[in-house]
Protein backbone atom coordinates (compact mmCIF):
# COMPACT_ATOMS: atom_id res chain seq x y z
CA UNK A 1 0.00 0.00 0.00
CA UNK A 2 1.43 3.35 -1.04
CA UNK A 3 0.90 6.08 1.53
CA UNK A 4 -0.18 9.51 0.32
CA UNK A 5 -2.02 10.55 3.46
CA UNK A 6 -0.55 14.04 3.26
CA UNK A 7 -3.14 14.95 0.64
CA UNK A 8 -6.41 16.28 1.94
CA UNK A 9 -8.37 14.13 -0.47
CA UNK A 10 -6.44 10.93 0.30
CA UNK A 11 -8.42 7.70 0.21
CA UNK A 12 -7.79 3.98 0.31
CA UNK A 13 -8.18 2.04 -2.93
CA UNK A 14 -7.74 -1.63 -3.79
CA UNK A 15 -7.61 -3.54 -7.05
CA UNK A 16 -7.36 -7.18 -8.10
CA UNK A 17 -3.82 -8.36 -8.75
CA UNK A 18 -4.64 -8.74 -12.46
CA UNK A 19 -7.04 -5.80 -12.61
CA UNK A 20 -6.54 -2.42 -14.25
CA UNK A 21 -8.64 -0.15 -12.05
CA UNK A 22 -8.55 0.59 -8.37
CA UNK A 23 -11.73 0.60 -6.28
CA UNK A 24 -12.07 3.34 -3.72
CA UNK A 25 -13.19 1.79 -0.42
CA UNK A 26 -15.22 4.87 0.39
CA UNK A 27 -17.39 4.02 -2.61
CA UNK A 28 -18.42 0.80 -0.83
CA UNK A 29 -20.15 2.66 1.99
CA UNK A 30 -19.50 3.96 5.48
CA UNK A 31 -18.63 0.48 6.75
CA UNK A 32 -15.37 0.75 4.76
CA UNK A 33 -14.26 4.20 5.84
CA UNK A 34 -10.71 4.52 7.15
CA UNK A 35 -11.86 5.18 10.72
CA UNK A 36 -14.17 2.16 10.73
CA UNK A 37 -11.48 -0.10 9.26
CA UNK A 38 -8.93 1.15 11.77
CA UNK A 39 -11.36 0.45 14.62
CA UNK A 40 -12.05 -3.06 13.31
CA UNK A 41 -8.31 -3.78 13.14
CA UNK A 42 -7.87 -2.56 16.71
CA UNK A 43 -10.72 -4.82 17.90
CA UNK A 44 -9.18 -7.75 16.00
CA UNK A 45 -5.80 -7.16 17.63
CA UNK A 46 -7.35 -6.84 21.09
CA UNK A 47 -9.22 -10.13 20.63
CA UNK A 48 -6.04 -11.93 19.60
CA UNK A 49 -4.03 -10.46 22.47
CA UNK A 50 -6.70 -11.49 24.97
CA UNK A 51 -6.73 -14.99 23.48
CA UNK A 52 -2.97 -15.27 24.00
CA UNK A 53 -3.39 -14.19 27.62
CA UNK A 54 -6.13 -16.79 28.19
CA UNK A 55 -3.92 -19.51 26.71
CA UNK A 56 -1.06 -18.60 29.03
CA UNK A 57 -3.38 -18.57 32.04
CA UNK A 58 -4.79 -21.97 31.04
CA UNK A 59 -1.27 -23.37 30.74
CA UNK A 60 -0.31 -22.03 34.14
CA UNK A 61 -3.36 -23.62 35.79
CA UNK A 62 -3.54 -26.75 33.63
CA UNK A 63 -7.11 -25.76 32.73
CA UNK A 64 -9.16 -28.34 30.79
CA UNK A 65 -10.00 -25.82 28.07
CA UNK A 66 -6.36 -25.27 27.05
CA UNK A 67 -6.62 -27.36 23.88
CA UNK A 68 -9.73 -25.49 22.80
CA UNK A 69 -8.05 -22.12 23.31
CA UNK A 70 -4.94 -23.25 21.44
CA UNK A 71 -7.10 -24.44 18.55
CA UNK A 72 -8.85 -21.06 18.49
CA UNK A 73 -5.49 -19.33 18.26
CA UNK A 74 -4.23 -21.58 15.45
CA UNK A 75 -7.48 -21.04 13.57
CA UNK A 76 -7.15 -17.23 13.73
CA UNK A 77 -3.59 -17.45 12.42
CA UNK A 78 -4.43 -19.77 9.52
CA UNK A 79 -7.54 -17.79 8.66
CA UNK A 80 -5.52 -14.58 8.56
CA UNK A 81 -3.05 -16.31 6.23
CA UNK A 82 -5.87 -17.11 3.81
CA UNK A 83 -6.19 -20.84 4.44
CA UNK A 84 -9.94 -20.71 5.09
CA UNK A 85 -12.83 -18.89 3.41
CA UNK A 86 -15.06 -16.38 5.15
CA UNK A 87 -17.94 -18.07 6.96
CA UNK A 88 -19.93 -15.52 8.91
CA UNK A 89 -22.22 -16.49 11.76
CA UNK A 90 -24.46 -13.61 10.71
CA UNK A 91 -24.19 -13.30 6.90
CA UNK A 92 -25.39 -9.68 7.00
CA UNK A 93 -22.95 -8.63 9.68
CA UNK A 94 -19.45 -7.24 9.31
CA UNK A 95 -16.64 -9.80 9.29
CA UNK A 96 -14.92 -10.03 12.67
CA UNK A 97 -13.68 -12.70 15.03
CA UNK A 98 -17.00 -12.36 16.87
CA UNK A 99 -18.87 -13.04 13.61
CA UNK A 100 -16.87 -16.03 12.38
CA UNK A 101 -18.92 -19.24 12.22
CA UNK A 102 -16.02 -21.63 12.85
CA UNK A 103 -14.56 -19.58 15.67
CA UNK A 104 -18.05 -19.37 17.16
CA UNK A 105 -18.14 -23.19 17.31
CA UNK A 106 -14.88 -23.20 19.23
CA UNK A 107 -15.99 -20.36 21.51
CA UNK A 108 -19.21 -22.21 22.36
CA UNK A 109 -17.25 -25.38 23.10
CA UNK A 110 -14.85 -23.43 25.29
CA UNK A 111 -17.80 -22.12 27.31
CA UNK A 112 -19.11 -25.68 27.73
CA UNK A 113 -15.73 -26.94 28.92
CA UNK A 114 -15.48 -24.04 31.35
CA UNK A 115 -18.83 -25.18 32.77
CA UNK A 116 -17.38 -28.63 33.43
CA UNK A 117 -18.36 -30.47 30.26
CA UNK A 118 -16.24 -33.36 29.01
CA UNK A 119 -16.42 -35.35 25.80
CA UNK A 120 -18.26 -38.12 27.64
CA UNK A 121 -20.79 -35.73 29.17
CA UNK A 122 -21.38 -34.08 25.79
CA UNK A 123 -22.02 -37.49 24.27
CA UNK A 124 -24.48 -38.34 27.04
CA UNK A 125 -26.29 -35.06 26.47
CA UNK A 126 -26.59 -35.87 22.77
CA UNK A 127 -27.91 -39.35 23.56
CA UNK A 128 -30.56 -37.90 25.89
CA UNK A 129 -31.65 -35.42 23.23
CA UNK A 130 -31.85 -38.23 20.68
CA UNK A 131 -34.04 -40.22 23.05
CA UNK A 132 -36.29 -37.20 23.55
CA UNK A 133 -36.62 -36.76 19.79
CA UNK A 134 -37.44 -40.45 19.37
CA UNK A 135 -40.13 -40.33 22.05
CA UNK A 136 -41.75 -37.21 20.61
CA UNK A 137 -41.63 -38.67 17.10
CA UNK A 138 -43.33 -41.82 18.36
CA UNK A 139 -45.95 -39.74 20.16
CA UNK A 140 -46.63 -37.75 17.01
CA UNK A 141 -47.11 -40.93 15.01
CA UNK A 142 -49.58 -42.21 17.64
CA UNK A 143 -51.55 -38.97 17.45
CA UNK A 144 -51.67 -39.14 13.66
CA UNK A 145 -53.08 -42.68 13.88
CA UNK A 146 -55.59 -41.55 16.50
CA UNK A 147 -56.79 -38.63 14.35
CA UNK A 148 -57.06 -40.77 11.22
CA UNK A 149 -59.03 -43.42 13.11
CA UNK A 150 -61.58 -40.95 14.44
CA UNK A 151 -61.85 -39.23 11.07
CA UNK A 152 -62.75 -42.64 9.66
CA UNK A 153 -65.33 -43.12 12.41
CA UNK A 154 -66.91 -39.75 11.64
CA UNK A 155 -67.16 -40.59 7.96
CA UNK A 156 -68.63 -44.03 8.69
CA UNK A 157 -71.17 -42.48 11.08
CA UNK A 158 -72.25 -40.06 8.36
CA UNK A 159 -72.62 -42.97 5.94
CA UNK A 160 -74.69 -45.08 8.33
CA UNK A 161 -76.79 -42.40 9.98
CA UNK A 162 -77.15 -39.88 7.13
CA UNK A 163 -76.67 -41.99 3.98
CA UNK A 164 -73.59 -40.00 2.96
CA UNK A 165 -71.90 -41.12 -0.24
CA UNK A 166 -68.29 -42.14 0.24
CA UNK A 167 -65.49 -43.17 -2.08
CA UNK A 168 -63.61 -44.76 0.81
CA UNK A 169 -66.18 -46.96 2.55
CA UNK A 170 -69.17 -48.96 1.44
CA UNK A 171 -72.26 -48.93 3.71
CA UNK A 172 -71.39 -52.45 4.83
CA UNK A 173 -67.84 -51.48 5.73
CA UNK A 174 -69.10 -48.41 7.60
CA UNK A 175 -71.57 -50.48 9.66
CA UNK A 176 -68.86 -53.01 10.48
CA UNK A 177 -66.48 -50.30 11.68
CA UNK A 178 -69.16 -48.78 13.91
CA UNK A 179 -70.04 -52.21 15.25
CA UNK A 180 -66.47 -52.55 16.51
CA UNK A 181 -66.85 -49.20 18.28
CA UNK A 182 -69.96 -50.16 20.22
CA UNK A 183 -70.05 -46.93 22.22
CA UNK A 184 -70.80 -44.90 19.06
CA UNK A 185 -74.41 -44.28 18.08
CA UNK A 186 -76.53 -41.70 16.33
CA UNK A 187 -76.63 -39.58 19.46
CA UNK A 188 -72.95 -39.35 20.38
CA UNK A 189 -70.89 -39.91 17.20
CA UNK A 190 -70.07 -36.19 17.02
CA UNK A 191 -67.97 -36.66 20.12
CA UNK A 192 -65.39 -38.13 17.73
CA UNK A 193 -65.21 -34.74 16.02
CA UNK A 194 -64.46 -33.15 19.39
CA UNK A 195 -61.80 -35.75 20.04
CA UNK A 196 -60.24 -34.96 16.68
CA UNK A 197 -60.02 -31.23 17.46
CA UNK A 198 -58.48 -31.87 20.87
CA UNK A 199 -55.99 -34.31 19.39
CA UNK A 200 -55.01 -31.85 16.64
CA UNK A 201 -54.46 -29.12 19.22
CA UNK A 202 -52.27 -31.44 21.30
CA UNK A 203 -50.55 -32.61 18.12
CA UNK A 204 -49.40 -29.06 17.39
CA UNK A 205 -47.88 -28.86 20.86
CA UNK A 206 -46.02 -32.10 20.21
CA UNK A 207 -44.78 -30.73 16.86
CA UNK A 208 -43.51 -27.56 18.56
CA UNK A 209 -41.74 -29.60 21.24
CA UNK A 210 -40.29 -31.93 18.60
CA UNK A 211 -38.90 -29.04 16.57
CA UNK A 212 -37.31 -27.60 19.70
CA UNK A 213 -35.87 -30.99 20.65
CA UNK A 214 -34.47 -31.48 17.14
CA UNK A 215 -32.78 -28.07 17.30
CA UNK A 216 -31.28 -28.95 20.68
CA UNK A 217 -30.16 -32.32 19.30
CA UNK A 218 -28.38 -30.63 16.39
CA UNK A 219 -26.65 -28.32 18.83
CA UNK A 220 -25.66 -31.21 21.11
CA UNK A 221 -24.31 -33.24 18.19
CA UNK A 222 -22.43 -30.15 17.03
CA UNK A 223 -20.72 -29.88 20.41
CA UNK A 224 -19.72 -33.55 20.25
CA UNK A 225 -18.39 -33.23 16.69
CA UNK A 226 -16.36 -30.13 17.51
CA UNK A 227 -15.02 -31.63 20.73
CA UNK A 228 -13.96 -34.84 18.95
CA UNK A 229 -12.19 -32.85 16.26
CA UNK A 230 -10.43 -30.56 18.74
CA UNK A 231 -9.39 -33.27 21.17
CA UNK A 232 -8.37 -35.50 18.27
CA UNK A 233 -6.27 -32.68 16.85
CA UNK A 234 -7.91 -32.66 13.41
CA UNK A 235 -10.33 -29.73 13.62
CA UNK A 236 -8.21 -27.61 11.29
CA UNK A 237 -7.47 -30.53 8.97
CA UNK A 238 -11.21 -31.01 8.42
CA UNK A 239 -11.60 -27.34 7.50
CA UNK A 240 -8.58 -27.50 5.21
CA UNK A 241 -9.93 -30.58 3.45
CA UNK A 242 -13.32 -28.94 2.97
CA UNK A 243 -11.70 -25.81 1.58
CA UNK A 244 -9.46 -27.84 -0.73
CA UNK A 245 -12.52 -29.66 -2.10
CA UNK A 246 -14.35 -26.37 -2.55
CA UNK A 247 -11.48 -24.79 -4.45
CA UNK A 248 -11.08 -27.81 -6.68
CA UNK A 249 -14.78 -27.73 -7.48
CA UNK A 250 -14.67 -24.01 -8.29
CA UNK A 251 -11.52 -24.32 -10.40
CA UNK A 252 -12.97 -27.17 -12.42
CA UNK A 253 -10.23 -29.62 -11.47
CA UNK A 254 -11.04 -33.15 -12.61
CA UNK A 255 -9.74 -36.46 -11.13
CA UNK A 256 -6.76 -36.68 -13.54
CA UNK A 257 -5.45 -33.37 -12.22
CA UNK A 258 -6.32 -31.26 -15.27
CA UNK A 259 -8.57 -28.23 -15.24
CA UNK A 260 -11.90 -27.83 -17.00
CA UNK A 261 -11.53 -24.80 -19.29
CA UNK A 262 -15.26 -24.09 -19.03
CA UNK A 263 -15.24 -23.92 -15.24
CA UNK A 264 -15.43 -20.51 -13.49
CA UNK A 265 -12.02 -19.20 -12.52
CA UNK A 266 -11.05 -18.38 -8.95
CA UNK A 267 -11.32 -14.63 -8.23
CA UNK A 268 -7.94 -12.87 -8.28
CA UNK A 269 -6.34 -11.85 -5.01
CA UNK A 270 -6.63 -8.22 -3.98
CA UNK A 271 -3.72 -5.85 -3.64
CA UNK A 272 -4.12 -2.48 -1.97
CA UNK A 273 -2.66 1.00 -1.97
CA UNK A 274 -3.41 4.41 -0.54
CA UNK A 275 -3.91 6.91 -3.32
Amino acid sequence: MQNRSSHADAYIAVRPADGKNYIRLKSLGSAYSEDVLRNRLEIKAAYEQNLVRMIQAARDTHAPNLRVLEMMRRYTILFSDGHFPVRKKNPKGILSWQNDAELDRLTALNAKVNQGATLDSLRRDAEKKQQEVNELTERLEELDCYVRHHEDLVECAQIVFYDKQSARFTPGEAREMLRKESYLNAGNWRESEQRIEKAKSYRQNVIDNLQQAEAELREAVGYVTTAEQVLGGFFLQVLERQEDQRRKAESGAVPNGHTDADAPQEPPRMSSRRK
